[in-house]
C-alpha cells in the first residue's frame, strides 16, 4: 500500500518543479512564522505564515521547471554572495567563478539543443512519406553546398534535385520530366 502510494506521488510529481534550496528558505520561514505563533497571537503572523505555505507549494508543484531553476539559481548566487560577506572572504572573485560556470553551462545546454534539433531534422528527412527519398546532400566536393541544401527525388522520373534546406514546404518541379510535387525542406 505504501509503495502504490509512493508510486501514486512520483507520478504526480513527474514534469513539476518540486523541492529546491529556494522552497527550503519558504519552509524556514514557514515554521518560524509558526513558532512566533505559539507565542504571540497577531492576525498578520498568521496571514504571513500561509503566504509562506503557499509560495513553497506554489513553487513545488509548479509546471514551469526552467524558470524556476532560474530564480533557484539567483537565490544560490545573491546566498554565497551573503555567506561570504558574512565569513569576510572577497565575494567578486566567487561571482566571477560563478558566472563563468554558469555561462559554461549555457553554452552546453545551447550545444546539445542544437544536436537535438539536428538529429530531428535529420530523422524527419531520412522518414518523410513526401519526399520520395530524400536524403541529406553529401559530397566531399560540395561540402558547403551540401550543409544548406536537400536532394529529393522526382516521383515519376527519379531525377535527383538539389533545393535550399530550411525553407519549410516548398513545391520543386523536376527539370527533367516537368514534375511539380512538393516536400519539406
Amino acid at each position: 500500500m505504501l509503495q502504490d502510494l509512493a508510486l501514486r506521488l512520483r507520478r504526480f510529481m513527474e514534469g513539476r518543479n518540486g523541492l529546491d534550496a529556494l522552497c527550503g528558505v519558504w519552509f524556514v520561514l514557514y515554521m518560524l512564522a509558526n513558532l512566533a505563533l505559539r507565542f504571540v497571537r497577531v492576525w498578520w503572523l498568521i496571514v504571513l505564515q500561509f503566504v509562506f505555505l503557499g509560495l513553497l507549494l506554489g513553487r513545488a508543484l509548479s509546471r514551469n521547471v526552467d524558470k524556476r531553476r532560474e530564480e533557484n539559481l539567483r537565490f544560490l548566487e545573491r546566498w554565497s554572495a551573503f555567506r561570504l560577506r558574512l565569513s569576510g572572504a572577497a565575494a567578486p572573485a566567487d561571482r566571477a567563478q560563478y558566472r563563468r560556470a554558469q555561462k559554461q553551462a549555457e553554452r552546453q545546454n545551447r550545444r546539445e539543443e542544437k544536436a537535438r534539433k539536428k538529429a530531428q531534422k535529420k530523422a524527419a528527412a531520412s522518414s518523410g512519406p513526401e519526399s520520395g527519398g530524400a536524403a541529406r546532400a553529401e559530397s566531399g566536393a560540395n561540402a558547403a553546398q551540401a550543409a544548406d541544401s536537400r536532394i529529393f527525388s522526382c516521383p515519376d522520373c527519379g531525377q535527383q534535385l538539389r533545393v535550399p534546406a530550411g525553407k519549410g514546404k516548398i513545391l520543386i518541379t523536376c527539370k527533367k520530366c516537368g514534375r511539380e510535387f512538393s516536400a519539406q525542406s
